[in-house]
């Protein structure tokens, strides 16, 4: 009701995905169609070009908010399979833990659903400051968010503008950061077998892996530099006036 009031009041509206103004589009009823799309930017001089050396083979970074629609849980069940096929495979957790209504952690939860046998190669580091994220990125060799819900999620655009192989959801904005097989792998985030298949194939291909992380960084270049979104931003205010 509210979100009515205030969309009623707007001169124009401009949203951050085409699935954000498409989903929003069938609650409040306006034409998706005359809504423009403007991206989040990344700071691609704090999210610079990887240094290879700099790898960890096998490593498998996740950064967000420990919780059920970052798709974690499918992620760490994903976890044995990916083991057996792959000797050196880890990953590290990074991120801000959410509780229950209870109060009940779910790190504590998810730890509930980790395979005994891969219980080593699952590591929590907890929140890290953002000027220390670039770094872990840097260290992977793949970067998983397998988020069953997203608006436009910075976590990828920072990963793919440091040129990483990066498996992503194929729900909400997937494909529209994303070019499937291109610039990333996206996967069904519901689907532990196909989030470990994707992962696997990255993990033991390397000439694929560089050829997604290297044409990613070039996609993420041009379509969401901090330069290429204030221009899409005057642009858009200037339509307004």
């Amino acid at each position: 009701f509210q979100e009515r009031l205030s969309f009623a009041k707007a001169d124009a509206l401009v949203g951050v995905s085409q699935y954000v103004v498409d989903h929003t589009a069938k609650h409040l009823g306006f034409d998706s169609t005359k809504v423009p799309v403007i991206f989040n930017p990344v700071n691609l001089d704090r999210f610079y070009k990887a240094d290879p050396l700099l790898m960890v083979p096998g490593r498998i970074v996740f950064i967000g908010t420990i919780c059920e629609k970052k798709g974690i849980r499918q992620l760490v069940m994903a976890m044995p399979a990916i083991c057996r096929e792959v000797a050196s495979a880890h990953l590290v957790i990074a991120g801000r833990d959410w509780l229950f209504p209870s109060g009940l952690s779910y790190t504590e939860y998810l730890k509930g659903f980790i395979d005994p046998a891969v219980k080593d190669r699952i590591h929590f580091v907890g929140v890290l400051p953002h000027s220390e994220v670039p770094a872990l990125i840097e260290s992977a060799e793949v970067c998983a968010f397998p988020s069953h819900m997203e608006a436009m999620p910075l976590a990828w655009l920072e990963a793919l503008a440091m040129g990483k192989a990066v498996v992503a959801s194929e729900t909400g904005p997937g494909p529209e950061v994303i070019y499937s097989n291109v610039t990333g792998m996206l996967c069904d985030p519901y689907d532990s077998s196909d989030m470990a298949n994707c992962i696997i194939k990255i993990l033991e291909n390397k000439v694929f892996r560089d050829e997604l992380g290297q044409r990613a960084q070039e996609d993420i270049r041009h379509r969401f530099s901090i330069q290429e979104i204030i221009n899409a931003n005057c642009e858009f205010y200037r339509s307004i006036v």
